[in-house]
């Protein structure tokens, strides 16, 4: 798939916010709302691209010092995808993303992978796809997700029984907390 790259202005904002909110990898963080909070802080410099005129993913992101950042104002962050976009599809989207990058003086990116855990299908295509592209992985952050509606259903475990146990052992419980959130570099030039 060919893509074009624009980067994300204000006016875009209502385009953004629905292909967010109908992508099967789509979160509340990555609303222009919940972004934008970070405006003072952050160069944003997030991403849409489109395929023959269709939008088909957006990349949360901001610009510091010639490095695109997959937005430091996040927890997670990464590429968020249209429905049948494929791993040869994303692979095609992350080399567009390194030449877009280099036609704009980026010398690197570093991208933080979203934990599967909040996507509607688990999927790792992104790791693949940065492994497979010579990327290097330089942090990984571990936390833990409890599914606090499900994890009840063992006789005699109840999930306010887990928490009342983690709070005497001191492990912090909230719902949501991701499993691994990856951050990967590379070096355009």
């Amino acid at each position: 798939m060919q893509f074009e790259l624009v980067r994300y202005t204000k006016d875009k904002g209502p385009e953004w916010d629905q292909f967010v909110k109908d992508a099967w990898n789509g979160v509340f963080l990555f609303y222009r709302g919940f972004m934008d909070y970070h405006a003072d802080r952050f160069t944003d410099h997030s991403l849409m691209a489109y395929s023959k005129g269709k939008l088909k993913a957006v990349l949360p992101a901001n610009e510091k010092e010639g490095v695109l950042w997959s937005h430091q104002g996040l927890t997670y962050g990464g590429w968020v995808l249209g429905n049948r976009f494929s791993a040869i599809d994303l692979q095609d989207l992350f080399k567009e993303m390194e030449v877009y990058a280099a036609g704009h003086a980026i010398q690197g990116v570093e991208y933080k992978h979203k934990p599967f855990v909040f996507e509607k299908h688990a999927n790792d295509a992104d790791a693949w796809v940065l492994w497979n592209s010579g990327y290097e992985l330089w942090r990984r952050d571990l936390s833990f997700y409890f599914d606090l509606k499900n994890h009840g259903a063992s006789p005699g475990i109840s999930a306010i029984g887990l928490i009342s146990r983690a709070a005497t052992t001191c492990v912090s419980i909230r719902r949501g907390m991701c499993i691994n959130t990856w951050n990967w570099s590379t070096t355009i030039w």
